[in-house]
């Protein structure tokens, strides 16, 4: 058996989809942890501030007496820089909880499919397929049940918040925005859920439109909002930030058109006609063709905004480039004034270079479609590409993507949590932290 059947039938078996949803949630819990880890330890960053959080009551107070002190609401006085400690202890409890209950209940999974009690028929096969949902169910109650902390009942009511599309623009921007975004980058984890749900009630064949409205309901959330803030600024930016969403939907709807056109196909086949005549191949060279060009211009416009909108980089000042300021160093006109920078410059650097190559990282799928492989290095990339993109929601490949997207919005965060930051310091705003000796 090559690699590629191994890749179809090994991983499944070891961590079926309900399990990998779970692992993936997992992974998030813990990137988020680490950010706030790294804020709080070296970077003298208070996130807690940010996300106009905090652990005190003292920090809720207003003259009326009405404002509750459960975190549902932004605070009045900034949160301690020391009470992100907390922050972090709660986090980790998190993580801890949600990857001790799915690896604890993936073993429970296997010893009950290796057991002769999964060979008892159709109640235990029931049991078998649904346990996994429960246990999905369990995590998400960890993540997102209020209790009497703050931090959850934030989690909770964000969620409940921006699931609608709305947000909090004035007081919790840069709270919704962190869990909104952070979505986007789930879209496919949420894909799996809704795949997962489907085999379990047996609907048949995963179908298209429901697969595009799974992918696609984290960006029309952040399509709503921005929606939202344009009608009550009136600021272009924000028209701009949605029209960067919309073009999300371009190489979607592409793949609904390729899937009717090979349905299309095999029907004929059924009815006794080529499955593939010249048509039906030159409109499938022609979709591809218009995926291309589709993601071509989403990903640039998603990896410009990146640079310059969410991390306030001056990479793409295009106002600074037709009026160069020549005293500006290197520094400035690439980045911001040495003074609104966290540690080396590689830093910087490595994360623009990390975030362009894998926002642009389907275009292997290309070398893919050519055929290329007649050289040792033309090989290597078919077969990478084969990996990543030429499989399913089951498969290793598919995993691989959705962990790359994951980690990808982890280095973003870290970096628009920066530059919000320095946005505070700018404003006016006293920043609450750690004064350096």
């Amino acid at each position: 058996m090559d690699d590629d059947a191994s890749n179809s039938y090994e991983f499944p078996a070891i961590v079926p989809l309900p399990f990998k949803i779970l692992f993936l949630i997992s992974l998030g819990s813990y990137l988020w942890f680490s950010i706030v880890k790294v804020n709080y330890k070296y970077f003298n960053i208070n996130t807690l501030q940010l996300l106009s959080l905090s652990y005190s009551n003292l920090s809720y107070t207003q003259l009326d007496g009405l404002q509750v002190d459960n975190g549902e609401f932004a605070t009045t006085v900034s949160a301690d820089y020391k009470e992100n400690q907390t922050l972090m202890n709660g986090i980790w409890n998190t993580f801890y909880k949600v990857v001790s209950i799915t690896v604890g209940s993936l073993l429970v999974y296997h010893i009950f499919n290796m057991s002769e009690l999964s060979k008892g028929g159709s109640i235990f096969s029931l049991i078998c397929a649904g346990f996994p949902l429960t246990i999905i169910i369990m995590t998400l109650s960890t993540l997102f049940r209020p209790d009497e902390t703050p931090g959850s009942t934030r989690n909770w009511t964000t969620l409940k918040r921006i699931i609608t599309g709305a947000i909090n623009s004035k007081t919790m921007r840069t709270n919704d925005i962190l869990i909104s975004d952070t979505l986007v980058s789930y879209s496919r984890v949420i894909n799996d859920v809704v795949l997962y749900l489907w085999i379990l009630i047996s609907l048949g064949p995963y179908s298209i439109y429901v697969e595009t409205l799974a992918l696609g309901s984290p960006v029309l959330i952040r399509v709503k909002q921005c929606w939202y803030e344009y009608k009550i600024t009136g600021s272009r930016q924000h028209l701009l930030n949605m029209v960067k969403y919309l073009t999300t939907f371009g190489p979607l709807l592409i793949n609904i058109l390729v899937r009717i056109t090979v349905n299309n196909a095999e029907l004929n086949e059924l009815r006794g006609t080529p499955e593939y005549d010249e048509s039906v191949i030159n409109r499938l060279a022609s979709l591809n063709s218009w995926w291309y060009f589709l993601a071509t211009i989403n990903s640039t416009y998603s990896f410009i905004w990146d640079v310059k909108m969410d991390w306030g980089f001056g990479l793409f000042d295009f106002q600074a480039i037709n009026n160069p300021n020549r005293g500006k160093t290197l520094v400035e006109q690439t980045l911001r004034p040495r003074s609104q920078l966290i540690g080396p410059m590689i830093k910087y650097y490595s994360i623009i270079a990390i975030d362009f190559v894998l926002r642009f990282l389907w275009i292997l799928k290309f070398f893919q479609q050519a055929g290329v492989g007649e050289s040792n290095e033309d090989y290597l990339v078919a077969r990478v590409s084969g990996f990543l993109y030429g499989g399913n929601a089951y498969q290793l490949g598919y995993t691989t993507l959705e962990v790359l997207e994951i980690f990808r919005r982890w280095l973003w965060c870290f970096l628009k949590l920066e530059a919000d930051w320095f946005k505070l310091q700018s404003s006016g705003i006293e920043l609450v932290a750690v004064k350096e000796n």
